[in-house]
């Protein structure tokens, strides 16, 4: 008994060292993007870094972090680079809630990795925007969402999914 608890604190230990070094890096990643974009002259969040890293969260860590990733990247972005404004901080942060609820049930319920990344990612999309109309306005929509952005966008959302379902199927 007394070595079973100390296979399983081990475990833990070792999971819990796996997770803080995780969100260590995906705090910098995420504090660095800005730069990133800046030097390759590329609008990188058109690749959206935070759904990236909260989609990599969910995939190779605990449900729980990808909670608490997705609570935390926003609110970090915001309070080191004051970028997003507030309003869209909370916003994105309801959306990348969204996007992990509705992939875990989702996935729980179908048992289909890519179909429930796809659906979690467009819902909590369209959600987003619509909160985005609400508040702002249709001018700031469109003035958002090119055509070229809605296309990268799709393949994003296509590679994201992809990659979900490739790698919990293993």
């Amino acid at each position: 008994m007394e070595q079973e608890l100390k296979n399983y604190l081990a475990l833990h230990k070792w999971s819990a060292v796996r997770h803080i070094l995780f969100n260590g890096a995906a705090v910098a990643f995420i504090l660095i993007a800005p730069g990133l974009a800046h030097l390759f002259s590329f609008p990188l969040w058109y690749l959206e870094p935070m759904r990236l890293v909260l989609v990599l969260a969910m995939v190779h860590t605990s449900k729980q972090n990808g909670y608490l990733l997705a609570l935390v990247l926003p609110l970090c972005s915001w309070i080191f680079s004051g970028h997003p404004e507030l309003i869209k901080m909370l916003i994105i942060t309801m959306e990348l809630v969204a996007n992990a609820a509705l992939f875990y049930w989702l996935n729980h319920r179908l048992n289909k990795p890519f179909a429930a990344m796809l659906t979690a990612i467009f819902t909590s999309k369209i959600m987003c925007y619509l909160m985005y109309w609400g508040v702002f306005s249709a001018a700031f929509l469109k003035a958002e969402t090119g055509m070229a952005f809605i296309m990268v966008q799709v393949v994003v959302t296509f590679f994201f999914s992809l990659y979900t379902a490739i790698v919990i199927k293993r």
